[in-house]
């Protein structure tokens, strides 16, 4: 059996200014499924690349969760352009639903966001990362 989208979960967003982002879920994650957490945020860094500038991701139950990626589209300047990541975990304890996931950052920011997609793995498959582009073109994409 191959990989299936169950859903998006749930979703929150912050323009206060701090070192965290969090949302509450909204149905019940069953041990076995594979939880994505988008997140977005101002950058910090100034200069195009990978980052660290979201250094965890953390749910009440205490899951593993494991960076896949992240990028800085720097722009020049502090909050001009913004940081992308996703992280993910294959649930270990049950995620109940009214349970919190949460993207920590490296720094204090105003405008970020974090967002639950849920799928479904199957019997012998596993979780890899396919390599990615540290470019941005900025201004040269129609």
């Amino acid at each position: 059996m191959a990989w299936a989208f169950i859903g998006t979960d749930a979703s929150g967003t912050s323009t206060s200014s701090s070192t965290s982002v969090a949302c509450t879920t909204l149905a019940t994650m069953a041990v076995g499924r594979v939880v994505t957490a988008r997140i977005a945020k101002d950058n910090v860094q100034t200069t195009d690349g990978n980052t660290s500038e979201v250094t965890s991701v953390t749910d009440t139950r205490g899951n593993t969760w494991t960076k896949a990626r992240e990028f800085c589209n720097g722009q020049g300047g502090e909050a001009a352009g913004a940081v992308i990541a996703i992280y993910y975990t294959v649930v270990t304890t049950q995620i109940e639903i009214g349970d919190t996931v949460t993207a920590n950052f490296s720094s204090s920011i105003t405008s970020k966001t974090i967002a639950l997609d849920i799928f479904s793995m199957g019997a012998g498959s596993t979780v890899s990362v396919a390599g990615g582009n540290d470019v941005a073109d900025d201004a040269a994409d129609p």
